[in-house]
C-alpha cells in the first residue's frame, strides 16, 4: 500500500478512496500512536465497514485530479521527482 503518494499513486490512479480514517493523517499503521483507544477505534471502524475503499464515479476523479493540480500548481504539494539515470540515453 503506498501510504506517502496516496493521492497520486491510488486515487488519482485507480479511482479508489478511503473513506473512514480515523486518524488526521492518512499514514502507514506501523507509524501510528501506540494508544489503545485510536488503535481500538480504527479497527473497529474497519470491523464495522465505516472505514472501507470505496470507487469514484468519473466525475468524482475528474474533481479529484483538478483538486490535486491546484495543490500542485500553489505548492502545497511537492510532486517527488526522481534522479536522472548516469546511463539515459545510453545503449
Amino acid at each position: 500500500m503506498q501510504y506517502t503518494h496516496y493521492e497520486e499513486d491510488i486515487v488519482l490512479c485507480y479511482g479508489i478512496v478511503l473513506e473512514g480514517w480515523t486518524y488526521d493523517n492518512f499514514v502507514n499503521p506501523s507509524e501510528l500512536s501506540s494508544s489503545i483507544q485510536p488503535l481500538k477505534a480504527l479497527v473497529d471502524a474497519i470491523e464495522n465497514s465505516s472505514c472501507k475503499f470505496l470507487k469514484l464515479t468519473a466525475v468524482e476523479k475528474k474533481e479529484r485530479e483538478a483538486a490535486y493540480q491546484a495543490k500542485i500548481t500553489s505548492g502545497e504539494v511537492q510532486v517527488p521527482k526522481r534522479k536522472w539515470r548516469k546511463d539515459a540515453g545510453v545503449q
